[in-house]
């Protein structure tokens, strides 16, 4: 019984504490709260962009670097390139999204990487991409772990079809 009375206070207060009974508040970390305040009001997430080329001259880079954007929103931006040499030459872009966990959330409705481009001599030309942020992309466990997610594109050289080329340039 003795012992049973000496439990009793500090089992009491781990029932309180977990309850909330009795006043008591929950105990969270610093990390848990800051995470569940994030994802409450998080309406918005910072895109940054990125551009490079591999073999190719040219120039390549994002018109602006970063955008605030809210989730579900269609939002445009632009990259620009230009051919650096006296030949024309054709690239073809890859990306990728990082985190590498928004990439599923990260949609590109319209853009320049779904065809090869090509780039006559000294030709400098702006290129779109249309994209959203899928709004489920707040429910995603590791959610809290960042606030920013950047779009990268890099450009690699591709062997031009010189009759096509000419095809080209003739109905330009």
């Amino acid at each position: 019984m003795l012992a049973l009375s000496f439990a009793s206070v500090p089992l009491y207060d781990l029932f309180c504490r977990t309850t909330g009974f009795g006043g008591k508040t929950q105990q969270s970390s610093l990390q848990e709260l800051l995470g569940l305040a994030k994802r409450e009001a998080a309406q918005t997430i910072n895109v940054r962009f990125d551009g490079n080329v591999n073999g190719l001259d040219w120039q390549f880079a994002p018109s602006q670097r970063e955008m605030e954007v809210a989730f579900g929103e269609l939002y445009e931006t632009f990259y620009t390139a230009e051919n650096l040499s006296s030949r024309a030459l054709a690239g073809v872009a890859t990306y990728n999204v990082t985190p590498a966990k928004a990439g599923a959330y990260f949609h590109k409705v319209e853009c320049f990487c779904f065809v090869e481009q090509t780039l006559l001599p000294k030709e400098k030309v702006r290129m779109k991409v249309v994209f959203f942020l899928d709004p489920a992309l707040r429910d995603h466990k590791e959610w809290d772990t960042f606030d920013t997610v950047t779009l990268s594109y890099s450009f690699f050289p591709q062997t031009l079809d010189d009759e096509a080329l000419d095809d080209e340039v003739v109905d330009d």
